[in-house]
């Protein structure tokens, strides 16, 4: 008989976060961790996935262009439309 695992509720799968390729190998980079640097900038740091690279290295991820505004939250000064 195969044992079940009891489902939790309220329970989210984990992030996966987002992925990119290696710049040394072009393999599967994986998100190791992430950090909020400004209201618009987070720094994300990867891990190549391919057990003979294994290179590590930073990247930013910046909103540059809000394309539908916020019907709940206001914007940052930095992001609020220009009104002409």
């Amino acid at each position: 008989m195969i044992s079940q695992k009891p489902m939790l509720e309220n329970r989210r799968p984990p992030y996966d976060g987002a992925r990119t390729a290696c710049p040394a190998c072009r393999t599967l980079a994986r998100t190791v961790k992430t950090e909020q640097l400004t209201e618009i900038v987070r720094e994300v740091t990867y891990r190549c996935s391919n057990p003979d690279c294994l290179c590590s290295f930073k990247a930013q991820i910046t909103v540059i262009r809000v394309l539908h505004p916020s019907l709940c939250a206001s914007l940052p000064d930095a992001l609020s439309p220009i009104r002409r």
